[in-house]
């Protein structure tokens, strides 16, 4: 019950490689990501990035929400000049920009169609940042074939198992 239903974590999200990511667990209902996507790519890259958003989809139960708010390619710039040399080169090695964020959710991770449903506003022009919800769909290749099993299943039982056959089936097969 709220509040003991909610966790924060202050902890470092980008698993080491992608084969990890099959050890995450459906857990959450809700993962906000907020003003956190840029020091994400700096630090780790384009694949860093990729790997996170993967994460929080794993981790989401089927129906969760995700809710981002990236910042713009141009806050990127202003800060990299002052950091390390690893993120500098991040940085010029970035094919992964901002904008393309929400079609890589929707086509390669699996997130529906991911909407736009708030540009806070903020006295500082940098923080009126559109605010992004994406969902993890409900249904799942797994539950699907299980369905389509299952109607094929009933469909094709016998009338002697089926709780109300047709009349003619029991005079048919008698």
């Amino acid at each position: 019950m709220f509040p003991k239903n909610i966790k924060f974590f202050c902890d470092n999200y980008v698993l080491e490689s992608d084969d990890l990511l099959e050890f995450a667990q459906q857990e959450f209902d809700t993962i906000m990501c907020l003003s956190t996507t840029k020091w994400i790519h700096l630090n780790f890259g384009d694949d860093g990035l990729k790997r996170a958003f993967k994460r929080m989809h794993a981790q989401l139960r089927p129906g969760g929400t995700l809710i981002l708010e990236p910042q713009g390619l141009s806050s990127y710039a202003r800060k990299v000049r002052r950091l390390t040399p690893k993120i500098q080169k991040n940085y010029r090695e970035m094919k992964f920009k901002p904008d393309q964020f929400s079609d890589y959710l929707v086509n390669e991770v699996g997130f529906s169609e991911g909407k736009i449903v708030a540009v806070p506003e903020h006295a500082s022009a940098g923080f009126r940042r559109p605010i992004h919800v994406s969902i993890k769909y409900f249904h799942h290749k797994a539950t699907l074939k299980f369905f389509f099993l299952c109607f094929s299943y009933l469909r094709n039982r016998p009338w002697w198992k089926q709780k109300n056959p047709p009349p003619s089936w029991k005079a048919s097969n008698g």
